[in-house]
């Protein structure tokens, strides 16, 4: 199956994950993909719940926003998306290359949509106002075993309060 076929599905959710988008707690506009694409799969509204709350998002909460299209026990994803992945691969090629491209035409943004995340993102990360706290994050776990990353939205927002 072609990868990038793969990387264009969306994304499936382990029943014990979670996900988000902590930049705006660090003081950084999130860049890239999120920006572009994350109002069309859940709505604007939890597009900005998600971006500006910067909180980690519960596996269950992600599925029912659409921000994954499916929850999977953790112990069945590699079989799920094996199994999955073999299933396409072994469909005619035209009809798997046409229907991504059409779905892509429907949903995706166009590719200059992309362009002003990254822009805003390294024009907002590391601003000087910002490296004390962006210090403390290693202080506090950050990038250390069982530290702060499985409850990061959750840890920057409790550090932001702080004085």
């Amino acid at each position: 199956m072609d990868p990038d076929t793969l990387d264009q599905l969306d994304q499936l959710g382990a029943l014990v994950g979670r996900i988000g988008q902590f930049e705006v707690g660090v003081g950084a506009v999130p860049g890239g993909g999120p920006m572009a694409r994350l109002g069309r799969l859940v709505g604007r509204g939890r597009a900005l719940e998600v971006l500006l709350g910067g909180d980690d998002v519960p596996a269950d909460l992600a599925a029912q926003y659409g921000y994954v299209n499916r929850l999977v026990p953790d112990a069945e994803i590699e079989e799920f998306t094996d199994t999955f992945a073999r299933r396409i691969a072994a469909f005619d090629k035209v009809a798997v290359t046409g229907t991504e491209e059409l779905v892509d035409v429907a949903t995706l943004p166009e590719d200059g949509e992309f362009a002003p995340g990254p822009r805003a993102y390294f024009a907002t990360a590391g601003r000087p106002e910002h490296r004390p706290f962006v210090r403390r994050l290693p202080e506090n776990g950050l990038q250390q075993p069982d530290g702060i990353e499985e409850d990061l939205g959750a840890a920057v927002g409790r550090l932001r309060q702080q004085p």
